[in-house]
């Protein structure tokens, strides 16, 4: 497999900002990334359906954030590119280690 904790957090990261596009395409009545539902209805999406769409996918972005609101919200500056991270952003007891680093 390959994958690392830090993929897992970029896609479900990924995932929920997926969702919030949606919504706003389905907001503006494009439907044309559900390919099911767009071959279903043709180009006219009853405005029951329409507002189904767009609560169900403010539901999945709210559940998605809340099961895993602390992965989401983990920040891997240090970890995925520690050359730019501040140093005031970096807990003390490792702050000689990356400007060692760094040099």
């Amino acid at each position: 497999m390959g994958r690392t904790i830090i993929d897992l957090i970029d896609a479900l990261s990924a995932f929920a900002d997926k969702l919030d596009k949606w919504k706003r395409k389905a907001q503006a009545e494009n439907f044309s990334m559900f390919e099911s539902l767009a071959t279903a209805t043709g180009d006219e999406v009853n405005a029951d359906i329409a507002s189904e769409v767009i609560q169900h996918l403010g539901g999945q972005r709210e559940e998605v954030v809340l099961y895993f609101l602390e992965i989401i919200e983990t920040n891997l500056d240090l970890t995925k590119n520690h050359f730019v991270v501040p140093l005031e952003n970096v807990a003390d007891c490792i702050k000689d280690e990356l400007i060692n680093i760094r040099n």
